[in-house]
Parts: C-alpha cells; structure tokens; sequence
C-alpha cells in the first residue's frame, strides 16, 4: 500500500475529507536524505513526507487521547469521528475506492459539519465569548455562544464552547444563591435588584428562569 495506494492521487484528494494519520512502531522502513525548502532531512522511505520518528512515536500520542487502542497486525485502518468514536476498523490491505467508501460514510455519520469559514467565524466568536466573559459582560458571551446548542458534532472547538458555557453556568449559580440569601434574610429590594440583574445578564440560561421564579415569589409576598 505505501508503494501504490498512499502515493496516488485519489488517495491524496481524501486528505480534503479527513485528517490521515501514520503510525508504525518500528523503523524498518528506513529512511533517506531529502532537501525541502533548501533544508536536509531524513524521511520514512515508505510515508514519504514524515520522519520515522515521526510515525514511530504516534502511538504515544494517540494512547494519551485513547485512540485507536488494539492494533495488532499491520496494515490496520481505522476510522475514528472527531467525538473519538471508533466507526471502521480493517486488517489488511485496502484499495483507494474501499477506503474512500468508508469515509464517505463515516462524513454521513458525521452530517454537514462547518465550512472553513463557518469554522474560523465560530472560533473567533469563541475567543470574544471568552473575553467577554472575563470582562464581565456576560450578556455578550452568552450571545456569541448561541450557536453551541444547534452543534452536532462534539469537535475540539464545541467542547471548549461548552466548557465556556458550564463557567458562565456555575457564575450564574452562585450569584442567584447570594440573591437567594438576601430574600432568605428579609432584604428583598436588594434580592429583587440582584436577581433583576441575573434574569438579564443570563438571559437564556437555566439560571434566568430560576431567577424569575424566585422574583414572582418576591411579588407576591409583598403583595
């Protein structure tokens, strides 16, 4: 396969559907001297554009994010969604169409995903979010996040959203307990104002209903 399939055109053209990784624990493919961009290296005779410590370590690094445990034989291909769901697993050889067929179904798996521009303005409004957030507008972060609920698929770029989205959850948490305390001890213009403020800036979260909940009650003690 590193001879005729890995090499090809066709198989080359996947890499615009999925991130191909190498991994082989051993060096017996050897390597050669190349210069790149003016540069000598030493590259894998048979992966071409990566060293053999390259391929050789990728085992590591895959088993720190628990993917594609359990190989035994080579060549083994496995498919595995961004959520690091295992879809497809082979052992032995495999053609250009057979593999571009088992991606093409694991991209049905996956749905329409994000465009490249879809994703950069998803990751510059995550990075606004996230200041935002620190400078106190809540509010604004919130907004910028609208887009997490809709998201399908669990990528690297919706964790962190979602990460974002329990910080500014857990904020709002405890600001309606201190809200809470002030009704508990008889201060309800304060709690009133405080939990006006929550209902506001959270406009969207768990915690605004909550907030709302504890004001009508306010309400209707004073009424």
């Amino acid at each position: 396969m590193t001879g005729s399939v890995y090499p090809s055109k066709d198989f080359v053209d996947l890499q615009t559907k999925m991130v191909g990784i190498a991994q082989h624990s051993g060096r017996d493919h050897g390597d050669e001297e190349v210069t790149v961009n003016g540069e000598k290296k030493r590259l894998c005779n048979d992966f071409f554009t990566i060293t053999c410590d390259v391929h050789e370590n990728m085992g590591g690094q895959l088993a720190k994010y628990g993917i594609g445990q359990g190989v035994k034989a080579v060549p083994t291909h496995v498919i595995i969604l961004p959520d690091k769901t295992e879809v497809f697993r082979y052992v032995g050889a495999m053609g250009v169409k057979q593999i571009k067929d088992h991606i093409e179904e694991a991209q049905k798996r996956l749905g329409k995903g994000m465009s490249h521009a879809e994703w950069v303005k998803a990751r510059d409004g995550l990075d606004k979010a996230q200041k935002d957030f620190e400078a106190g507008s809540t509010h604004a972060a919130i907004d910028g996040l609208k887009w997490v609920d809709g998201a399908k698929n669990q990528t690297p770029l919706v964790e962190r959203a979602k990460k974002l989205l329990d910080e500014i959850d857990a904020k709002g948490a405890e600001q309606l307990t201190t809200a809470k305390t002030l009704a508990d001890a008889g201060n309800a213009d304060e709690a009133s104002k405080a939990l006006n403020a929550i209902a506001k800036d959270y406009a969207g979260r768990p915690v605004e209903k909550d907030a709302r909940k504890i004001l009508s009650s306010l309400k209707t003690t004073k009424n």
